[in-house]
């Protein structure tokens, strides 16, 4: 039995800026460590398992898997078995304090 845990969020940046990035598509099995550029939701209920500026761990790639594998929905910006992620060598992210 898969249980649901929630833990708050490694963020690296806003949402926003996140968004906005400089971006590149990696596959799932890449995407450790790396900073989502877009929101992946499972489907049903609808609810993200990641949102853009969060970094993609491997508790985020766990539950990704075992959705897939109970047959959901994955609903994202790109084909399947991808992710858009942040593309932080050409990104000129502002390095100062993260909410202020």
């Amino acid at each position: 039995i898969h249980k649901i845990r929630f833990t708050y969020p490694d963020t690296y940046s806003r949402p926003r800026e996140a968004y906005h990035a400089p971006k590149k598509y990696v596959t799932y099995a890449d995407a450790l460590n790396e900073v989502a550029a877009e929101n992946i939701m499972v489907y049903p209920p609808g609810i993200p398992l990641v949102i853009p500026g969060e970094i993609i761990n491997q508790e985020i790639l766990d539950d990704l898997e075992f959705y897939l594998e109970q047959g959901s929905t994955i609903l994202s910006d790109t084909q399947e078995g991808y992710i858009k992620v942040v593309d932080k060598d050409n990104w000129e992210k502002y390095e100062g304090d993260l909410w202020n």
